[in-house]
């Protein structure tokens, strides 16, 4: 899905959000048309790594603050993002890609391994 409206895109990840995947997720939504990105994880090194590599990325500690709060805080209207994408599989981490999510923004996530 394209930003719309304010240009917004989210890139929502917990656990290995700021791993090698989810760097890739925020260079391909970048690539994309994105031009305003977070991600989540709850690992500080794996943070500081993307602020490295993507300074404008905005990073956030789910353990430390609540991310949807967060990122409608950081959007225009405080309506939140226009695009989550969570591929971790865990309920708690889509419960929060939801809630940072504008309504009927596009949610992506990936199903919990069988």
């Amino acid at each position: 899905m394209p930003a719309t409206g304010a240009g917004l895109c989210r890139v929502f990840r917990s656990g290995d959000g700021a791993g090698p995947i989810g760097v890739l997720t925020l260079m391909a939504a970048r690539a994309a048309g994105a031009v305003r990105l977070f991600v989540s994880d709850p690992n500080e090194t794996r943070l500081a790594l993307v602020r490295d590599l993507l300074p404008d990325v905005v990073t956030l500690n789910p353990t430390k603050a609540s991310v949807g709060d967060a990122v409608r805080a950081a959007t225009e209207g405080g309506v939140g993002c226009d695009v989550a994408i969570e591929c971790v599989g865990n309920e708690h981490a889509l419960k929060a890609c939801l809630d940072a999510v504008r309504k009927q923004g596009g949610r992506a996530d990936r199903p919990a391994s069988a």
